[in-house]
């Protein structure tokens, strides 16, 4: 006797039985029903992981040439490859787990705007330690005392580009942590970011680039983080 099923009900059967049934009334293999149901071809694990790796590596040109169609901005350039320690190159380097690697990776996983973000991180990051003018045409401001909202909106024309919970934004704090790391490592710095406590070490970071964020919420946090350590001491 023959079940009958129900919207909702889950059916199996084999892949065998399906493909006769696709034989015996329709022009159709299951790999070609699946790229009809699903607009995609249908890849192995390994043709997956080797689509995957093709379209990372084209994001790096992509970016590259965006770079230079529409700011000018060679990012080959070899100043700008020392003082950022060559991280654009080395992130698209698949053996070296560096600071934003995993994150641009799972990104892409996710179908975000991986181009954009990458583009608007290595903008900043140019503007930041190759154009010094950019400071000078922001009223008001001191070259070592500007805001980040002021900062993104002057990169951008968006001032939470370059906030901590967005694409473009977290990018940007990871490669000023692998910069900040590399200038410690080959003694350029001294390591003073790491002696402070865990919720002030990005704000340190930023500061040691010459950015800020807001001085109130900042100097409240810290108050807050004196009054907690305080706390923990009451007996």
């Amino acid at each position: 006797m023959k079940k009958v099923l129900y919207a909702g009900d889950i059916f199996s059967c084999s892949m065998k039985d399906i493909q006769e049934e696709l034989n015996r009334g329709y022009s159709l293999t299951i790999t070609s029903l699946y790229e009809l149901l699903y607009g995609k071809p249908l890849l192995t694990k390994r043709e997956q992981k080797e689509k995957e790796e093709q379209e990372f590596q084209a994001l790096f040109f992509q970016v590259a040439d965006r770079l230079l169609e529409e700011d000018g901005i060679d990012i080959q350039h070899e100043g700008f490859r020392d003082k950022t320690y060559n991280w654009f190159h080395r992130l698209q380097d698949a053996a070296e787990k560096i600071p934003g690697y995993k994150m641009l990776k799972d990104n892409m996983h996710r179908e975000g705007d991986s181009i954009t973000e990458l583009y608007r991180c290595m903008k900043a990051l140019w503007v930041l330690l190759m154009e010094d003018q950019i400071f000078d045409s922001i009223k008001d401001v001191n070259k070592d005392k500007i805001q980040l909202p002021i900062f993104a909106n002057a990169v951008s024309r968006d001032p939470h580009a370059l906030d901590k919970n967005r694409g473009a934004g977290k990018l940007f704090l990871r490669a000023l942590k692998f910069v900040y790391e590399q200038m410690v490592l080959f003694g350029v710095l001294d390591d003073i970011i790491n002696d402070n406590p865990p919720f002030m070490r990005d704000r340190m970071l930023y500061r040691q680039f010459g950015l800020q964020d807001d001085d109130i919420s900042s100097f409240s946090i810290y108050q807050l983080g004196i009054c907690i350590n305080l706390f923990r001491r009451v007996p």
